[in-house]
């Protein structure tokens, strides 16, 4: 990573400049090698150490060369920031991080997710933001949600001040089980009616984009949400309505006589969604025979679960140099799983307001910050949330012996 000027200062302009080399002959990888994947050649997400700032950029354009220029990139407080790197080679998904460090002020404060009731929380309420915002911008993940009050007044005063209810469920605390597959299941609400919002759209050539980070920077990973169809949806998911208008109640629709066409017009649309599902879990499991397959081939080393990197250079890419203001010392774990690669379309929209991340591996006990993306008409939508896993395997197997005993 190549800084123009060379030590980045917050709030100022700097221009980034990313080039990559094959790990195997350190030969650079031209632009050309990258292949057009959810919607741009290469990805960048960066996260501050604070576990507040957050941006995902695109190059600012792709010219015939070795190197993916950032142009006008501005951060906004002084610290270090993790800069992970998605993209899709000819061998498959590949990816890549580094550290940046900023100078200047203000300077980055610890994590305040703990004081402000944000760790742990499971139910926050979310503002969105402009869904074509300047490409070199980031914003504040404090800013955009309030975790839920447990008064009922503050709730009502909290969600008046917001536009959307989000609500992640999975395994926290204990339940948690470092180097597991986990699922967790979203669910969007509107703020003000608590309505389910049924007219999610494709972000980026999916359903969902997930950032994964460990609170120290350790580990980052790349996730999907897929819509959840299933009749084992919350209540609110399995009500959504296939108008796609947002705040449509179901529960005075189940109060409406059903017609002969209305029964056979909604099994069309349980078998379509049905079928659309089957062919999303079969593309999901040919994306992982894919990357097993390369992983044979010894060209995408994708890392065993609850593994360290040993070093930098993460599945199918190195960074080719690294300039002062960079760090690749302590350098974080990627999992990816093909989150570029072949899974292209797997929702069309509408959609909502359920979806899932499943297969989820954390490979340590650490808090975690999930921040999901989906789109809405001309939004963006963020949803972070801070996940606590505390668990352990001897738990869990002492847990799993105690169901068989019982049996």
């Amino acid at each position: 990573m190549i800084t123009a000027p060379k030590q980045p200062v917050a709030n100022a302009k700097a221009n980034l400049t990313a080039s990559f080399v094959w790990p195997n002959t350190r030969q650079p990888i031209h632009t050309s090698s990258f292949k057009v994947s959810h919607d741009a050649k290469l990805h960048l997400v960066v996260i501050g150490a604070d576990l507040d700032t957050f941006a995902h950029w695109h190059p600012t354009q792709v010219n015939p060369g070795t190197s993916f220029p950032f142009s006008d990139a501005v951060l906004p407080k002084a610290g270090e920031y993790l800069l992970a790197f998605d993209a899709l080679l000819p061998q498959g998904p590949a990816a890549n991080h580094t550290k940046l460090k900023v100078t200047g002020s203000p300077t980055m404060a610890a994590s305040s997710a703990a004081s402000s009731g944000r760790l742990g929380a499971t139910t926050v309420y979310v503002r969105s933001t402009p869904l074509h915002a300047s490409s070199r911008s980031s914003v504040s993940l404090a800013s955009l949600i309030t975790p839920k009050p447990a008064k009922p007044a503050a709730a009502a005063a909290a969600a008046a001040a917001a536009v959307y209810q989000a609500t992640l469920a999975g395994p926290q605390g204990q339940q948690c089980v470092p180097g597991q597959p986990l699922s967790y299941v979203w669910t969007l609400n509107h703020a003000s009616s608590g309505l389910p919002v049924t007219d999610l759209k494709p972000y980026l050539a999916a359903a969902m984009h997930v950032a994964v980070v460990r609170s120290d920077l350790g580990f980052v990973a790349h996730e999907h949400g897929e819509p959840q169809r299933s009749s084992s949806s919350s209540s609110s998911s399995s009500s959504s309505s296939k108008s796609g208008t947002a705040g449509t109640s179901h529960a005075t629709m189940q109060q409406q006589p059903a017609s002969a066409a209305a029964a056979a017009a909604a099994a069309a649309a349980a078998a379509a969604a049905a079928a659309a599902a089957a062919a999303g879990a079969h593309k999901h499991e040919g994306r992982r025979r894919v990357m097993a397959a390369a992983a044979g081939r010894g060209v995408l080393a994708a890392p065993a679960a609850g593994a360290a990197a040993a070093a930098m250079n993460m599945p199918g890419m190195d960074m080719s140099s690294s300039s002062s203001s960079s760090s690749n010392s302590q350098s974080p774990a990627t999992n990816d799983k093909g989150g570029m690669g072949t899974m292209q379309q797997s929702a069309v929209g509408p959609f909502g307001p359920t979806l899932e991340t499943a297969g989820v591996v954390l490979p340590s006990a650490g808090t975690y910050l999930f921040v999901g993306q989906v789109s809405r008409g001309k939004e963006l939508i963020l949803l972070p949330f801070y996940v606590v896993c505390s668990g352990s395997s001897s738990a869990q197997g002492a847990r799993m012996q105690g169901m068989r005993g019982g049996r």
